[in-house]
């Protein structure tokens, strides 16, 4: 929805980064057909190995075309093939690629001969050839720079592949705020980009401290009902258990979110936000605002939260369902 709270260009059309939270939830138990539905809509939105925020139109202006495709929707998309157990290169992420020597090395697959000390630059979001550097407030000057959570999903794809070595981890520690979160550009809660950064850097030495100052913040910012954000909040909470998770944290915090997971689940069986998810500043004056307005990315985040609950402390959801009934 736009700023005068009326529809614009991708209202109700789906977009391509809910199959990955969707993915992510059910793991194993997914179905053959779904898999199947997954993955069709995922490829009959590819436009030339690359993804967006919509499906690729005609009708795109001129002026529009460079937002067409974008680093976060692609990333979204090559991580959804592969939680599906399929593969899908990520070499046409370097068009998004700010090094010029390291998006060279990519095109022949010479990326491992980029030494880690040389600045890799990041990842555009979008695929303009504009100088950029990492950006933090939201203006529509600042749409084509870097920005914090779209690289650390794009190195998120990149990593564990032969691409790895373009993974930016100056840029992974500058775009860490003081108080321990990590910055969001077009995502507003403070808990998304800390989840990105904290799988991210899971299991990695040299990134112990931002761990350690991540899982502090997370820690301190929970309420005392056992939520996380304004007035509690199931989008948000369950992104502050998933990034707990990744801290492989699986004491009392998460449990107490577990207790209000079962008394905020609605009868069909979903979990609601009133949050916004994503934003747009489209214009000085028309800022795009996107809500969960069916559900998916909330409910697929609370069961990945319990997902992980049950993995790692499978006698204390009994006991909570026991209490709660």
């Amino acid at each position: 929805m736009g700023s005068d709270g009326r529809p614009r260009f991708s209202d109700q059309k789906g977009h391509v980064f809910s199959g990955y939270f969707i993915a992510r939830a059910l793991g194993h138990d997914i179905s053959e057909t779904d898999r199947a539905l997954l993955v069709t809509r995922i490829m009959s939105e590819e436009y030339k190995g690359l993804w967006g925020y919509s499906p690729p139109a005609p009708y795109v202006s001129r002026a529009h075309v460079k937002f067409l495709v974008d680093a976060d929707d692609t990333s979204f998309a090559i991580r959804t093939c592969r939680q599906l157990g399929l593969h899908n290169a990520s070499d046409r992420l370097l068009v998004f690629q700010c090094n010029r020597l390291s998006r060279w090395l990519g095109k022949f697959g010479l990326t491992k001969l980029l030494p880690k000390s040389v600045a890799r630059g990041g990842f555009r979001t979008f695929a303009s050839q504009t100088r950029a550097s990492l950006v933090v407030d939201a203006t529509p000057a600042n749409n084509l720079q870097l920005h914090s959570e779209v690289n650390l999903n794009v190195f998120l794809a990149l990593q564990g592949t032969a691409l790895q070595n373009a993974i930016d981890d100056r840029l992974i520690s500058e775009s860490q705020h003081e108080d321990g979160y990590w910055h969001s550009y077009f995502y507003p809660s403070r808990y998304y980009a800390t989840w990105l950064a904290l799988e991210l850097i899971r299991d990695q030495p040299a990134f112990k401290a931002l761990r350690a100052r991540a899982h502090h913040f997370l820690l301190s910012s929970q309420s005392n009902d056992g939520t996380w954000g304004d007035l509690g909040d199931p989008y948000e909470t369950a992104l502050a258990c998933c990034a707990l998770a990744a801290c492989d944290e699986t004491s009392a915090p998460i449990t107490d979110a577990v207790s209000f997971f079962l008394k905020s689940q609605l009868d069909d069986g979903s979990w609601a936000t009133d949050r916004k998810i994503w934003e747009f500043h489209a214009t000085e004056d028309d800022v795009w605002q996107a809500f969960d307005s069916n559900r998916v990315i909330t409910t697929s985040l609370v069961l990945c939260a319990l997902r992980h609950v049950i993995k790692t402390m499978p006698a204390e959801p009994n006991k909570l369902l026991v209490d709660e009934e």
